[in-house]
């Protein structure tokens, strides 16, 4: 049954936890939640520009990926789901908003390491204001400068789990470097994915981004992209293993994510990406995924 809970429209800090619509302060979860105990959850964000969903499919079928992976049940439909998301946005005011959706195993009677199944998930969702996507354009970008580390992370980064542990580190370093995020390198010393993003590199009129492995999440947003220059660029696109030495000699390097669309990188590790300026692949790029972002 869904509910809300002393709420009107357009409240401030709407959130919807477990069937009902309250306020964010009036939000309760167990300390008995796996997902507090033992990392047990998953999560999606979904970019919604003017009360549109940007990729719901796509955001689902990752979920459900990660769901069946953990064995975790849920109680509504997608449908369902859907319709929280939706009915969310309108709870809250901001004409763009990034959509959270936190699922947890959820409480059983007492901490312990395997489980029962006899536990109702828990699902937290709410919403965040994300800036406003315009038309991109050399003025108005601001690239990114970014550290370089060895992923110190867990093998099944391919789960948009949310035990998050190690991706913080790595971004929290980079911050403290006063950078904007961190590459991060495989066993085998080539590049896998950022902290926060996905990459993508361009070398002569050819675009290069690492292929999905347990190594690397599985974004949408470097899905969409991908199918984007499939259908409308002439740039020829390839999922590849990226090295060091192809990271630094790119004319290009950009990083993908559902809150940062597609972003130019002009630093990596203290070396400059070609002139140091955002090139013009990813111009043509960013204003492709401004006019077709709502196709998905």
């Amino acid at each position: 049954m869904i509910s809300t809970h002393r709420l009107e429209k357009h409240t401030l800090n709407t959130v919807f936890l477990n069937g009902t619509f309250m306020p964010l302060e009036e939000a309760r979860i167990s300390p008995l939640d796996r997902g507090f105990l033992f990392g047990e959850g998953l999560y999606e964000v979904l970019p919604c520009y003017g009360n549109r969903m940007i990729a719901w499919q796509w955001h689902k079928e990752r979920l459900t990926q990660g769901l069946q992976a953990l064995d975790i049940k849920l109680q509504y439909d997608w449908q369902q789901l859907q319709d929280f998301c939706q009915q969310l946005t309108q709870y809250n005011p901001e004409p763009d908003q990034g959509i959270y959706i936190h699922i947890t195993r959820g409480a059983e009677e007492k901490r312990f390491h395997g489980w029962h199944n006899n536990a109702e998930p828990t699902i937290f969702m709410m919403t965040f204001p994300i800036p406003t996507l315009t038309e991109p354009d050399f003025d108005q970008c601001k690239p990114l400068r970014l550290g370089l580390e060895q992923d110190l992370r867990w093998r099944n980064c391919h789960i948009k789990s949310t035990s998050l542990l190690g991706n913080v580190l790595h971004f929290q370093s980079a911050q403290q470097e006063g950078l904007n995020e961190v590459l991060l390198l495989g066993d085998d010393g080539t590049i896998t994915e950022a902290s926060t993003s996905n990459v993508f590199i361009c070398k002569d009129n050819e675009v290069h981004t690492p292929p999905l492995s347990s190594a690397l999440l599985p974004g949408i947003t470097r899905r969409i992209i991908m199918d984007i220059l499939d259908r409308h660029s002439a740039l020829t696109l390839q999922e590849s293993v990226i090295t060091q030495d192809m990271l630094f000699t790119a004319d290009e390097v950009w990083l993908t994510s559902s809150t940062k669309g597609v972003v130019p990188v002009v630093e990596v590790a203290g070396k400059t990406i070609a002139d140091g300026k955002p090139g013009k692949h990813w111009l043509d790029t960013a204003r492709l995924y401004f006019q077709h972002r709502f196709d998905y």
